[in-house]
């Protein structure tokens, strides 16, 4: 909390010839220059280049001195909002005259700020933020200031970001999330296995650091008992070719690429944690059970329903990894937070010549390249534009790449304030947990019988996956008909007019053009329109395809 002080900013005349402006002395300093206050701020402003669709975060305005000159350099495009952590000096520039359009903000109301940028950004609204500082103010608490600063740029990024990755995969996650449908009544959601395992839980990702975890449960075998045992997918063929068979498996990857790592697993008693946006060919491979979860990868209606009516409102936070997905669903099974939870191979990082842990996928297809020129070993990925070198837990150099620190840094955010969860791994980036020797934790902890999941009826009744086959086809053949043929369609309801009822069955069906590039907000426009028209057809097809899978 930001230390406020009893002495109040006085207005000082400029003592320059006729100038009539005032600068502003407060806390044994002056916010302004004391002969020309306006002379700084103007300058900086006109230096300044302000692109189109840009957020201008104004940083303690004061008595607002080129405000005007820089709402002169923005187009209608861009819009101002206005940050004062003083509480006096926040007074001040309420109290001053100033465009009634700009909303400032202080530090008891930065939740405001966040949820405006937030609502704002579902339009995609700015593609950018800059940084003003408009008096000396922004002296007396500049971390205050980078941070939100820092925070509104992140929320923009992080929708572009979002935006790339639906852009190319949407389509994808949608058609996966109409196909899995059809095998809710099969297996059971992750609500009904909540809190129910009273065992230690080791989580397994693929780095580099599961080779050595492997080799301590090989060398003595009661260990993986003492375990209920967690793999993300790519790791699944390092565990059981070690003759390692895990409890749980997990599987969030969408594209055809990931049924390389359940080659040589079919009918295996593993456990599969799948997400409802998964390749739904791989729920068929392993012999156990399929628990399904939703992950909401977007905010849209579509979405919203299918949560709402298969998983009772329940979802999984969408972290961009399948390891910080595994830890999640760790962390939701155990029985209560004296229950631990270890990790292993979630290292956010890799070896010159490695990629990831030996008898993994990754692994093999580097061993498969093996001739006379090289030994399999990778060194691209670490010598190249995008990665760089850091320092591993282990203290030694070890590579890394933007994305991946991402992933760590977001383990930490979520992970590293949880009771009872430790890094049992050796290398890789730090995680910001207690470490632990797996040894040592086998035996500090008596695993009590694990209780099975209350399981008196299907997960989803049959009836409510058949409505909504039903629904969401006879949807999407009446936008058919209407794109196709206008106000002769035969599914013409003349109580609204076309557009409005064209409109009324796109809102609800996002998944229909969320991944277009200007896909995040719904248009009426001709163009928008008949891109729609073009998806219908395997859309429907999909749906067709997944209602004669429903058993």
């Amino acid at each position: 909390m930001l230390m406020q002080s009893d002495e109040k900013p006085r207005l000082v005349p400029a003592g320059q010839g006729f100038c009539s402006l005032n600068t502003v002395q407060y806390k044994n300093r002056f916010l302004y220059s004391k002969y020309n206050p306006e002379k700084a701020i103007l300058q900086t402003i006109q230096s300044l280049t302000v692109l189109p669709q840009t957020l201008v975060i104004v940083c303690s305005p004061v008595l607002w001195y080129g405000i005007d000159a820089l709402l002169e350099k923005c187009d209608n495009t861009c819009t101002f909002v206005a940050y004062e952590a003083d509480d006096a000096l926040f007074e001040l520039s309420e109290k001053t005259e100033h465009p009634k359009s700009i909303t400032l903000y202080h530090t008891q109301n930065e939740t405001d700020l966040d949820r405006f940028i937030r609502n704002a950004m579902q339009n995609g609204t700015y593609r950018r933020a800059i940084r003003v500082d408009l008096s000396a103010g922004v002296q007396f608490a500049q971390q205050q200031y980078e941070y939100v600063a820092n925070a509104c740029e992140e929320i923009i990024a992080a929708f572009w970001k979002s935006r790339i990755t639906i852009t190319r995969l949407g389509k994808l996650f949608a058609k996966n999330t109409l196909t899995n449908i059809a095998h809710l009544s099969s297996g059971t959601t992750l609500t009904q296995h909540a809190q129910s395992i009273t065992k230690p839980i080791l989580v397994f990702g693929a780095g580099e650091s599961l080779d050595d975890t492997v080799q301590e449960l090989c060398a003595q075998p009661f260990l993986a008992e003492q375990f209920y045992i967690i793999a993300v997918d790519a790791a699944l063929s390092t565990l059981t070719d070690a003759g390692i068979i895990p409890d749980a498996a997990v599987a969030m990857e969408s594209q055809f690429a990931i049924q390389n790592a359940y080659c040589g697993l079919e009918g295996k008693p593993v456990t599969l944690f799948a997400d409802i946006v998964s390749r739904p060919q791989v729920t068929e491979i392993l012999g156990g059970k399929t628990v399904w979860f939703a992950s909401r990868y977007a905010d849209c209606t579509f979405l919203d329903d299918i949560i709402q009516r298969f998983f009772k409102g329940n979802y999984v936070e969408p972290l961009g990894s399948v390891g910080l997905g595994a830890v999640q669903i760790a962390l939701t099974l155990r029985k209560d937070t004296s229950i631990p939870v270890y990790v292993t191979g979630l290292d956010f990082s890799f070896s010159a010549g490695r990629t990831h842990a030996k008898n993994t996928p990754a692994h093999k297809t580097q061993l498969n390249k093996t001739n006379r020129l090289t030994n399999g070993s990778v060194y691209a990925a670490c010598f190249n534009a995008h990665s760089s070198a850091v320092l591993g837990k282990d203290n030694k150099v070890c590579y890394s790449t933007p994305v991946l620190q991402m992933y760590g840094k977001l383990f930490i955010q979520q992970f590293a304030e949880k009771a009872n969860v430790f890094d049992t791994g050796k290398t890789g980036l730090p995680l910001g947990l207690p470490q632990a020797v797996l040894c040592d934790a086998a035996h500090a902890h008596t695993a009590a019988e694990q209780v099975p999941p209350v399981e008196t009826a299907l997960s989803v009744p049959q009836s409510d996956i058949q409505s909504f086959y039903e629904n969401e086809l006879q949807s999407l053949l009446t936008l058919r008909d209407l794109l196709s043929n206008g106000e002769n369609a035969a599914s013409r309801d003349t109580a609204q007019t076309l557009s409005e009822q064209i409109q009324s069955l796109l809102v609800p069906r996002e998944y229909l053009y969320l991944h277009f590039p200007d896909g995040y907000r719904l248009s009426m426009d001709s163009s928008f329109l008949k891109r729609i028209r073009a998806e219908l057809d395997s859309f429907i097809k999909t749906l067709q395809t997944s209602q004669r899978l429903f058993p």
